[in-house]
């Protein structure tokens, strides 16, 4: 399994960061984890041979974790795609692709299955023989969800997406003894009540929940690890 973020800026781009985005590899599938501005730059950065991304998973619908999202749907209708492409996301998202196409005139040569987020579920939403994709809900403005991608047959080898969210506990149970967390952290420890108030978490918090949840990389490399922002 290997992860390659693509973006981890809080809600607006700066300089050297991106919005929120990664790839997630395991054995022949490709998955894209959220898709803000500037991703397909990020993917041809990185050397990413997206035309090979069959699913992409978005967390909610806040701007800066599907933006991008559009215009990966228009590189790949220009580059003749016909293989279906899967999208796991909240039920409006549909809505606003299919109108950002009739606005353009675009008709895509190859059907876009939508598979939509359930919510408050948590639930088992991709598996093969191999792998396995659970979503869980996290606690932000608008529906939200976090993704745990684990290898059946080595459970050590998993990892657990956790984007904007309040410090909530209850997500634990759901990354139990997970390979490798990404937790966002939009404060330090300072801005705690300024955490709560808009649905995000603070650094201190982030480790909370990575200590809860008995991460297996933590505690030797929580710097890299958790101190990203979504």
């Amino acid at each position: 399994m290997k992860i390659t973020i693509l973006g981890n800026s809080s809600a607006s781009p700066s300089v050297g960061r991106h919005p929120s985005a990664q790839v997630v590899q395991h054995d022949q599938h490709m998955f894209l984890v959220d898709c803000g501005e500037g991703t397909q730059y990020q993917l041809i950065r990185y050397k990413i041979k997206y035309g090979g991304i069959d699913h992409v998973f978005i967390s909610h619908l806040h701007g800066d974790h599907f933006f991008g999202l559009l215009g990966l749907i228009t590189t790949y209708y220009l580059n003749s795609r016909t293989r279906p492409l899967h999208i796991h996301a909240h039920r409006q998202l549909e809505g606003f692709v299919n109108a950002m196409l009739k606005l353009t005139q675009t008709t895509l040569g190859f059907p876009i299955i939508y598979h939509y987020l359930k919510p408050e579920v948590a639930e088992t939403i991709f598996e093969t023989d191999s792998a396995k994709v659970n979503a869980f809900p996290l606690d932000h403005r608008v529906d939200t969800h976090g993704f745990l991608f684990a290898d059946k047959r080595d459970p050590s080898k998993s990892y657990a997406y956790c984007s904007d969210t309040r410090f909530t506990p209850e997500i634990v149970p759901h990354i139990e003894n997970v390979g490798l967390l990404y937790h966002e952290a939009t404060f330090g420890d300072d801005k705690e009540e300024s955490a709560a108030r808009k649905f995000h978490s603070t650094a201190r918090q982030a480790a909370q929940i990575a200590s809860l949840a008995r991460s297996e990389e933590h505690t030797s490399e929580l710097q890299s690890h958790l101190n990203i922002v979504c």
